[in-house]
């Protein structure tokens, strides 16, 4: 993967698949056109894939074209034989984020990564001409992914405890080794917690701030406005941990300082709290997540929903169908 998507180049490969031989000719179909990044065209650098249909015929020239948004997919593909050429105008093949978000799995919540759809979706051609719009979102994204990993590491962790006092089956007595356990996973869940701010208030600042930054047009969502305040003010107590332990603050008391190693609350019910300021992961911090998983796919797509190839994809007479990994022609 190159550094940035201004830097990829793209080819298209086209992908075949075998229909049933009649007695006069044998035939197949195009189905897919998939776009690739870079001169080696193989399973690594495939961008998207397309799904294509025959849109008309003049003689023994055939033109092709995307499945249009909302059309359904009757499964056919465009029959070619070996007098026929095939042609894809400008225009003709056209795709959108659902074509790259479709390849991200949903995880535990709903919520699939977004760092590597944003990054491709932004390398497609034509690509954003700003390069701090790119590199914004790009940051953006990966922030908010790895908020989200650790968010869900901290609720694996901080059910463990539950669940190892509600099988216990005697409470008067706790094996050392159980014991052991369930301060070992609150120790993870504290931390991941605290990773988990870190990333979530960086995300927070930059979509709060996306309008000057970049110049979005899209309103806040409610969910990021209702944590912003307690978003930024945990995250500066775990980054400034060493401080909090000795009691300094900017702007607070010793006792509102080390206010942050007292969490109770997040053992018992998932509530991070510190200095007046609570987060509760379940309902605000899941919501807030992807709530900017949301709003990141709108700002990516701002300056167009539908992006479209934009050189010809021409394959004169004789078509030599050839296999997946030697097919390319030049898309930009």
């Amino acid at each position: 993967m190159v550094d940035s998507p201004s830097q990829c180049a793209h080819q298209v490969s086209q992908a075949v698949d075998q229909i049933v031989s009649d007695k006069a000719r044998t035939g197949q179909e195009l189905k897919i056109i998939s776009i690739h990044l870079g001169p080696e065209v193989n399973a690594s650098s495939c961008l998207a894939r397309i799904r294509v249909v025959p849109d008309r015929r003049v003689g023994n020239l055939v033109y092709g074209r995307s499945l249009r948004s909302g059309e359904p997919d009757s499964g056919q593909g465009i029959p070619i034989f070996d007098e026929m050429s095939l042609s894809f105008p400008v225009g003709s093949i056209q795709f959108t984020v659902a074509d790259v978000e479709c390849h991200s799995e949903p995880e535990v919540g709903g919520y699939a990564p977004i760092a590597n759809v944003v990054w491709t979706w932004l390398a497609l051609p034509p690509k954003a001409d700003k390069q701090v719009f790119i590199e914004y979102l790009l940051a953006a994204s990966r922030r908010l992914d790895e908020g989200y990993a650790h968010c869900q590491r901290a609720l694996t962790h901080l059910s463990r405890p539950q669940e190892m006092d509600s099988t216990s089956s005697d409470r008067k007595w706790i094996p050392p080794e159980t014991a052991f356990r369930f301060r070992e996973s609150a120790a993870e869940a504290w931390g991941a917690t605290e990773s988990m701010c870190v990333s979530l208030a960086r995300v927070v600042r930059m979509i709060v701030n996306a309008q000057r930054a970049i110049g979005t047009t899209i309103a806040v969502p409610d969910e990021i406005a209702r944590i912003e305040s307690a978003a930024t003010a945990i995250r500066h107590a775990v980054e400034h941990i060493d401080e909090r332990a000795a009691g300094n603050a900017h702007r607070e008391g010793p006792d509102s300082a080390v206010s942050i190693f007292h969490q109770a609350d997040l053992f018992a019910a998932g509530v991070l709290r510190y200095a007046g300021h609570a987060l509760d992961i379940r309902q605000e911090v899941v919501p807030a997540l992807l709530a900017a998983r949301r709003f990141i796919l709108q700002a990516a797509t701002m300056h167009g929903a539908t992006k479209i190839l934009p050189s010809p994809i021409d394959m004169p007479a004789p078509i030599e169908w050839r296999p997946y990994a030697d097919r390319k022609a030049i898309a930009s």
